[in-house]
């Protein structure tokens, strides 16, 4: 099947009623301008959008984040090396042979598809369940507990983000601080064996 994309403007919305009626159905059109809030996925599906195509942008928008976001972290984490060998005393041998452990790895790719699916899904299903209610008849305002869990949530996730930064400054304070500390002997000249 083929579709026309462009972006969503003001003559798009006038010119999209006459663009249906000339294509009858016969080929779908798709307008991408993206779903960056509510009101773009409501827009959506007053213009005739499916709650499912509405759903698939939203999960694929999810999981284009989540992956790139994967993809930065394992970046700094490998370009991290030198920064760790540098750091750490020069008693810890083997740090030239530091690498990634492919299971982490693994498990840290399940979680980035899985929180990418999540992200994309939730609002997916709320936008299924709200234009339920529309079609319905009810009103569409969103329900006082549903704001009171969004707003909790995002204070989760500022005071998370905040616990791992404050960490994240006292492990490297630490480290540093370990380097200079006096071991009692000159370990300049010794050799360890595992």
């Amino acid at each position: 099947s083929m579709g026309a994309s462009t972006n969503v403007t003001r003559e798009t919305m006038d010119a999209l009623p006459s663009v249906v009626e000339a294509v009858r159905g016969r080929v779908p059109i798709l307008l991408d301008s993206g779903i960056r809030s509510g009101a773009d996925a409501f827009r959506a599906l007053a213009l005739g959008a499916t709650a499912a195509r509405v759903t698939r942008q939203i999960v694929i928008e999810g999981l284009t984040l989540a992956v790139a976001g994967a993809v930065i972290g394992l970046v700094v984490a490998k370009l991290s090396f030198g920064t760790i060998a540098a750091l750490a005393p020069e008693t810890i041998g083997r740090l030239d042979r530091l690498t990634l452990d492919p299971r982490p790895l693994a498990m840290s790719v399940a979680v980035t598809v899985g929180t990418g699916l999540l992200v994309g899904m939730i609002p997916g299903l709320a936008l299924t369940r709200r234009k339920r209610r529309l079609t319905a008849g009810s009103r569409g305002d969103v329900s006082a507990g549903g704001a009171r869990l969004r707003h909790a949530l995002v204070i989760a996730e500022i005071a998370l983000a905040l616990v791992l930064v404050i960490g994240a400054t006292l492990f490297s304070e630490s480290l540093l601080r370990l380097r200079r500390v006096d071991v009692g002997f000159d370990p300049s000249r010794l050799l360890t064996f595992n």
